[in-house]
């Protein structure tokens, strides 16, 4: 019989000597024992308890109250905050005679309320299932990510030399963040040995023999089961009872007591939530994080969903698929049983709000199967998971200048820059990474916008890189890095404008628009406008082009390279053709038809003070691109310019010209003394 994983630093409000109500036959009751702030979770007699609690430096009370008999593993939570659907504790409870859980956190941690919150409630369904939870924190503070790793893994190994564990179970994300923890975890403890599992599709043996085009991959049995199946793993019961109201100072596991009175604010999280005048609707939370509240929140996304106008599903259910309290095959079997429950039988019977649910898990699957799959085949890019989503980027390059972040285009990815990464890497790292929406990163069923985008790349920034960046932008990679800059000049030292896109004023109109200030009616919306406000209209529009488009790539980008059509690659040509058959590859385009009309470049210059180039094509068909280039020069003069005999993307078009010119402007850059001087010299001419 599997032994009971002690539950330490708890500052619970139990009385010493408080008998819990025990929900689990095995092994006796619980009881608790309180002694300098902290508590022992034991079964048994009380004679065998010993008081105080654990001591991550003596670590001996386990030999006193009972050595652990037969394999102890250790189930290492991260972002799977639950108990259903939960392949690792499956796995060490069928294994392991003795489980321990356990949970480290980081006091840097952003949204560390509802860490918290989800903690408490997976604390609860542990106990219910018989284990307990072991937190475990580490202090904070602006130390390198190095740093941070190895002190995430030091208080882990502590953990799996104090209970003596021979197993630990860890759900691969397939982040570098993942890979690196667990390089230093096994140079360390060489004999111990790390179980790795997935929620996703895991039972493929070979991966160059499985297409990475999912209109292809999608007819193999290994998807196709997944959505017929309405299966959960796991262990524990479904629904457990939920933290009574207003009970905001009992405090979670690892003495972290919440704050009186702590509500959740939409100020305080870092979330894609944080936005405003979105077209969507967006249903906040209304209850503590956790499994129970998210699966609650999936069902109240299908009872109201058809009310509202155009529920935003992904940011909806953001927390908790950032915490990872709901499983895809958790949020699969609710949308099953309450749409069947409705006398829908097939899923083309569903509603509208119900299929986008499982489009949202379909799109999870699917990037995680591509995460997977990259990693086996060892490709030369990395994932980051950002509020739940995986992004894809890559890093080349060493050295002590100022990094360098490439931000593609839109339909493109970091594939757009593989011409220029390694030139420009020669002097100092240069980082791209597929915006979210884009490439090989996930496409939620979320309304896109630039201020999202933006959002991605400053955590990308803050997170992966660590440090301030010069940014590259192509295209509407040029505007949102722009926006980026001027929102957050501490993480930019200077930005490149190529063949930027976004709306730009005269300077006379940019002023006479801040001094009429007489509110102006707007007119009636446009019939077109009238019939993209309804989805199912606006999505079947954004798949004809979408079609169109995929039928046309080699066509499109013929006429955006007018000078140099031989330079345009078949990788290029394929990736872009497989990142349009995403799931999801349509919401992003159909975003576009109802966004309002975004901020003027001009107001993002007013706020920017940092070194610009601008580089432009000069051929570029998609608008009068010499007159715009000395338009932009004409807002902010102290930018350097220079014009290519290139079209929209000159970067890939007429690569050397290109390298060539930008790492000069940033060598420039770097030598010059004044950081925040706002013109560096080209010493190479315009070809025109």
């Amino acid at each position: 019989m599997k032994k009971m994983a002690f539950l330490r630093n708890v500052i619970l409000p139990n009385k010493v000597g408080t008998r819990l109500s025990p929900q689990i036959q095995r092994g006796g009751p619980l009881v608790w024992y309180r002694q300098g702030g902290r508590l022992v979770l034991f079964r048994g007699s009380p004679a065998r308890c010993v008081l105080g609690g654990w001591n991550e430096h003596s670590m001996q009370e386990k030999d006193e109250v009972g050595s652990h008999v037969g394999v102890v593993g250790v189930v290492w939570f991260r972002r799977d905050l639950r108990v259903g659907d939960h392949g690792g504790l499956e796995d060490a409870f069928r294994d392991c005679d003795t489980v321990e859980p356990v949970y480290v956190m980081d006091e840097a941690d952003d949204g560390r309320e509802e860490v918290k919150e989800a903690l408490w409630e997976l604390a609860s369904r542990l106990q219910t299932a018989g284990s307990g939870l072991r937190v475990v924190e580490i202090p904070g503070g602006d130390d390198a990510a190095k740093e941070r790793r190895t002190s995430v893994i030091d208080a882990l190994r502590r953990v799996v030399q104090s209970v003596h564990a021979e197993k630990i179970y860890v759900e691969e994300d397939f982040t570098e963040e993942l890979q690196q923890q667990l390089r230093l975890l096994r140079d360390t403890e060489p004999d111990l040995d790390i179980v790795h599992w997935t929620c996703g599709v895991d039972s493929l043996t070979s991966y160059s023999e499985h297409s990475d085009i999912f209109s292809e991959f999608r007819r193999q049995d290994e998807f196709r089961s997944f959505f017929t199946q309405s299966r959960l793993n796991g262990v524990g019961p479904s629904r457990v009872k939920p933290r009574p109201q207003g009970d905001h100072n009992a405090g979670i596991p690892g003495g972290l007591p919440l704050s009186s009175g702590d509500q959740r604010s939409v100020a305080n999280r870092r979330s894609l939530i944080v936005e405003e005048n979105l077209p969507t609707t967006i249903l906040p939370c209304t209850s503590s994080i956790g499994e129970e509240s998210g699966l609650a929140a999936v069902e109240r996304i299908l009872q109201v969903g058809e009310a509202y106008n155009e529920v935003d599903v992904f940011r909806s259910l953001e927390p908790y698929l950032r915490l990872g309290c709901i499983s895809p095959s958790q949020i699969i079997q609710v949308v099953h049983v309450f749409e069947r429950g409705q006398g829908r039988p097939f899923r083309f019977l569903y509603r509208d709000t119900a299929r986008r649910l499982l489009n949202q898990v379909e799109s999870q699957l699917w990037h995680g199967y591509l995460a997977q799959r990259d990693r086996k085949m060892l490709e030369t890019w990395y994932f980051w998971k950002w509020n739940g989503l995986r992004i894809r980027y890559c890093v080349a390059g060493a050295g002590h200048k100022t990094p360098l972040l490439l931000v593609h285009g839109f339909g493109a990815s970091i594939t757009h820059w593989e011409k220029n990464i390694e030139m420009l890497a020669q002097d100092r790292k240069v980082y791209a990474l597929d915006m979210v929406g884009y490439g090989r990163s996930e496409k939620p069923q979320t309304q896109f916008t630039s201020l999202l985008w933006e959002s991605n790349i400053r955590d990308f920034v803050e997170d992966v890189i660590g440090e301030p960046v010069l940014i590259a932008g192509n295209s509407i990679g040029g505007y949102v890095s722009l926006s980026f800059a001027s929102n957050y000049p501490s993480l930019c030292r200077g930005v490149i404008l190529v063949n930027s896109a976004g709306r730009l004023l005269s300077p006379p109109e940019y002023e006479y628009s801040l001094l009429d200030s007489t509110p102006v009616a707007s007119p009636p919306p446009s019939l077109t406008k009238q019939a993209f406000q309804v989805r199912p209209i606006r999505m079947a529009v954004a798949q004809a082009i979408l079609f169109w488009l995929q039928g046309n790539i080699e066509r499109t980008l013929r006429r955006v390279y007018p000078v140099r059509p031989d330079s345009i690659s078949e990788t290029l040509a394929r990736e872009i053709f497989r990142n349009s058959c995403d799931p999801g590859a349509a919401e992003v385009l159909g975003s576009g038809f109802i966004l309002p009309p975004p901020r003027p470049m001009n107001a993002l210059l007013a706020n920017f003070s940092r070194p610009m180039l601008i580089y432009q094509g000069v051929q570029d068909p998609l608008n009068d691109s010499r007159e715009r280039a000395l338009r932009l020069h004409e807002v902010y003069p102290q930018a350097s310019i220079y014009l290519s005999e290139a079209g929209h993307c000159p970067h890939d078009e007429c690569p050397n010209e290109f390298n060539a010119v930008v790492r000069e402007w940033m060598l420039n850059l770097d030598s010059n003394t004044d950081s925040q001087s706002a013109s560096v010299e080209l010493s190479i001419a315009s070809h025109t």
